[in-house]
C-alpha cells in the first residue's frame, strides 16, 4: 500500500488565483456505479484494470479557493444500498433452498414357487383334485422416486403368469404438518398388519386364510399420519371398492368405501443390534358393494399357483358370493418383538347386509411366532406402523479365494390359523346344501436370507377343512420359494 497524506488545510490568506486551465471536456452524467472509486471494469475491457493508489484517485490538489466548504445543517446525500430480493411468500429467508432434480430408482421382486400337494380322498371329492405347480408367484418391475423434498411417487406392475396387473401406482405429498403424507392413486388400503407388510418381508410364503377379508389395493386417496413421538399411527382414506386384480374399476354403481386404521406403540426400545417393541392396533371399513354382489375368497379353483394376485383364493375353502349393497370389515392386530423372538396375532371379520336375507357374519384369526437362529430381528417402521426388511448381519459368502464365510440369516416360524366361513344366513348352493365351511391350518416355515435382497423359503402347511354336512378332511402343501427383491 502507498501511504497517503491528507492535503494541508486551507487558510484564507493563502488564496491565489488558479492557473489557466485547458478547455474542459463536456461533462458526462455520473451513474451510481461510479461512486465506488471508479474501479468498475468497462464492458469492453478484456483484462482487469489495475486499482490506482488513493492519491492518484484524488488527482491534483484543488486550489484552496475551490475546495468545497461544509455547510452546517446541509442535507446529506442518501446512501445507495444494493437491492434485496424478497423470499417467496410463506417461506422464511433461512428456509429458501435451491430446487432439486427429481430422483429415480428401480424397484421390483421375483418370486418363483414350487408347490407339491397331497389330499385325502375325501378332500379331493369335496374340494377337487389340486395339482402340483411350478412358476412365478410374483414378477414385478417398477420404479420410485421424488419430485422434490415433499413429493414422492411409486409405480409398479406385475407380469407373473403372462398377465399384466397394476400394483402400487400413486403420488404422495409428504412432510406435511399433522397429515404427514397424502397419497392419490392405486394403493393398499390401510387395514390389516399382514396387508401392510410386503411379501418379501413376510415370514411365510403366503399370508393367513384370514387375509381374505383384507380389501388389498384399490383406487383412492389416503392419509398416513403419525404423532411426533411416533407412538401413534393414524391412517385412513376413501377408495373404490370395485377395483379388480388388474387395477381396473369400470361402472356407474356406487362402490365407495371408507377405511381407517389406528396403531399404538406403547413400548419401543431399539439399539444397534436389538429391538423390543409392542404393537397394538385396529381397523374398520364401511363399504358399498359393486353391482350389489359381495364376494370372498375369489379366484380359480384347483390352482395353487395364483400368479400376481394380491388376495388369492385359499385352497380347501369354498368361494362365497352374497347379494347385498353394504358390508363392514373389522380388524384387531397385535405384535411383540423381543430381539430375535417375535409374536404376531390378528382377527378379521365382516358383517354383510344381505339382500333378501338376514345379516351374514364371517371371521378368521391367526397367531404366529418367529425366531432368528442367527440373532437378527424383525425391523419396524414407526411412520407406517408395519414391519420392515430385516437386516442380515453376516451375508452369505462362500467362494473360491475368500477367507471369510458368512452364514446369512436363518429364521424359523410357526403359525396357527382358523377361518370361519359358516353362517346360518348364507345362501344355499344350487343343490340345496349349505355353502359354509370352516378351515384350520398349521404352517411351519424355514427362511434363509442370503443377504438383504435374496432369500430361500420352505413352508409346510397342514390343512383341516370342515364341511358341516360331510365332516373334516385333510390336505398338505409343501412350498419352496426363491426370491430376489430390490
Amino acid at each position: 500500500m502507498i501511504p497517503w497524506e491528507p492535503p494541508v488545510p486551507w487558510k484564507p490568506d493563502q488564496a491565489v488565483l488558479p492557473p489557466p486551465e485547458p478547455p474542459a471536456a463536456k461533462p458526462q452524467p455520473v451513474s451510481a456505479s461510479q461512486f465506488a472509486s471508479d474501479v468498475v471494469q468497462p464492458a469492453q475491457a478484456t483484462e482487469p484494470q489495475p486499482v490506482p493508489a488513493p492519491s492518484a484517485l484524488l488527482g491534483p490538489p484543488l486550489p484552496p479557493a475551490l475546495v468545497p466548504m461544509e455547510t452546517p445543517g446541509a442535507p446529506v446525500p442518501p446512501t445507495i444500498e444494493p437491492a434485496v430480493v424478497a423470499p417467496p411468500i410463506g417461506l422464511k429467508p433461512a428456509e429458501t433452498k435451491e430446487p432439486q432434480d427429481p430422483s429415480f430408482k428401480l424397484r421390483g421382486r421375483i418370486e418363483a414357487d414350487s408347490i407339491t400337494v397331497t389330499q385325502s380322498p375325501k378332500d379331493k371329492a369335496l374340494f377337487g383334485n389340486y395339482q402340483d405347480a411350478v412358476g412365478f408367484r410374483r414378477l414385478r418391475l417398477g420404479s420410485e422416486g421424488t419430485a422434490n423434498e415433499v413429493t414422492r411417487w411409486v409405480a409398479e406392475v406385475d407380469f407373473a403368469g403372462g398377465n399384466i396387473a397394476l400394483k402400487d401406482a400413486f403420488v404422495a405429498v409428504n412432510h406435511l404438518p399433522f397429515l404427514r403424507e397424502v397419497r392419490v392413486g392405486h394403493m393398499a388400503e390401510p387395514f390389516s398388519l399382514e396387508g401392510q407388510t410386503r411379501s418379501v418381508w413376510f415370514p411365510f410364503t403366503e399370508r393367513s386364510p384370514a387375509f381374505t377379508f383384507d380389501p388389498t389395493r384399490n383406487w383412492g386417496v389416503g392419509v398416513y399420519s403419525f404423532t411426533d413421538d411416533r407412538n401413534w399411527v393414524i391412517q385412513g382414506g376413501l377408495f373404490k371398492s370395485g377395483t379388480d386384480n388388474t387395477g381396473t374399476d369400470i361402472g356407474d354403481s356406487n362402490d365407495l368405501a371408507g377405511t381407517g386404521r389406528v396403531v399404538w406403540v406403547p413400548w419401543y426400545q431399539e439399539s444397534d443390534d436389538s429391538l423390543q417393541m409392542l404393537h397394538i392396533g385396529g381397523a374398520a371399513s364401511e363399504r358399498n358393494a359393486k353391482d350389489g354382489i359381495i364376494s370372498f375368497n375369489r379366484g380359480p379353483q384347483s390352482n395353487l399357483l395364483q400368479s400376481g394376485l394380491d388376495n388369492p383364493r385359499r385352497p380347501f375353502v369354498v368361494s362365497l358370493t352374497i347379494p347385498g349393497n353394504q358390508y363392514q370389515l373389522y380388524n384387531l392386530q397385535s405384535a411383540l418383538v423381543l430381539g430375535p423372538l417375535s409374536f404376531e396375532a390378528e382377527w378379521s371379520g365382516t358383517r354383510v347386509e344381505q339382500t333378501g336375507g338376514g345379516p351374514v357374519t364371517l371371521d378368521g384369526w391367526y397367531i404366529q411366532a418367529g425366531y432368528f437362529l442367527t440373532g437378527e430381528h424383525r425391523n419396524y417402521n414407526r411412520d407406517f406402523g408395519t414391519f420392515w426388511e430385516p437386516t442380515v448381519r453376516r451375508p452369505f459368502i462362500c467362494k473360491d479365494g475368500s477367507a471369510s464365510i458368512g452364514p446369512g440369516a436363518w429364521e424359523v416360524g410357526l403359525r396357527l390359523a382358523h377361518l370361519n366361513f359358516d353362517n346360518a344366513n348364507l345362501p344355499r348352493a344350487s343343490n340345496g346344501l349349505p355353502l359354509g365351511t370352516r378351515t384350520t391350518t398349521i404352517t411351519l416355515g424355514l427362511n434363509w436370507y442370503l443377504n438383504d435382497n435374496a432369500r430361500i423359503m420352505v413352508d409346510w402347511v397342514h390343512a383341516i377343512p370342515d364341511y358341516p354336512p360331510f365332516g373334516t378332511s385333510t390336505a398338505d402343501l409343501f412350498t419352496v420359494r426363491s426370491a430376489v427383491f430390490w
